[in-house]
């Protein structure tokens, strides 16, 4: 294991990612132990950004998927600890359940996953069977390129960790957040299928092309 720069994340080796390592197998996600991969993930206990219930996730160049925790770098673990700094195919926050995945998020402070970033996750996914048609994806910022698709609501998690580190009940803070903490905690507010996203942006894709012809 190594650090940053600057020495505010750590950098884990191939190996040491392993613990973290998922893989798909018949559309739903499994933990990688080496030998059975057929236990289903769950996120039931996970926390990423203050939200119980969800982990956070990169999908690395190669199609890894890894599953963390994210403690808001506390123990200097962040996206980039999975891939030590590379290029990734995916990066966000993910709600699994028995192996499904039922929400992906784009929030990644380092890799700041656009739309395009989103959409190739979702190809990816979908590549391995997974069936995003039961995905829904949630946005901080509502997206320009897809403005014509219909939003979502998506379910917030129970408990919030505000910014003095105390988990509270979302009625609580609602009404008494900083804006941080809502983008961080609470941004989920744009929500879409993810079956939409993929034909609307294939959709654009063959409008450009035809436009460059």
């Amino acid at each position: 294991m190594t650090k940053d720069s600057n020495g505010q994340t750590k950098m884990l080796a191939p190996k040491e990612r392993d613990p973290h390592r998922s893989l798909i197998r018949e559309g739903r996600i499994v933990r990688y132990d080496r030998e059975l991969t057929t236990t289903r993930a769950d996120t039931s206990d996970r926390l990423s950004h203050g939200k119980e219930g969800y982990c956070a996730f990169t999908i690395n160049a190669d199609g890894n998927i890894y599953l963390f925790n994210h403690k808001d770098k506390t123990d200097k673990v962040a996206h980039s600890t999975m891939t030590e700094g590379g290029l990734v195919l995916g990066a966000g926050e993910m709600k699994i359940k028995n192996g499904q995945i039922e929400i992906i998020t784009c929030y990644s402070d380092h890799y700041r996953p656009s739309v395009k970033n989103i959409y190739e996750t979702l190809k990816h996914l979908a590549e391995k069977n997974v069936d995003i048609s039961q995905i829904k994806v949630a946005f901080l910022d509502e997206p320009k390129k897809l403005e014509n698709l219909t939003k979502q609501t998506i379910e917030l998690p129970d408990k919030v960790v505000s910014s003095s580190g105390e988990p509270c009940h979302i009625g609580d803070v609602l009404s008494d957040v900083s804006q941080q903490d809502r983008q961080t905690h609470l941004g989920l507010r744009y929500a879409y299928n993810a079956q939409d996203i993929v034909n609307h942006m294939d959709l654009l894709s063959k409008q450009q092309t035809i436009k460059d012809n």
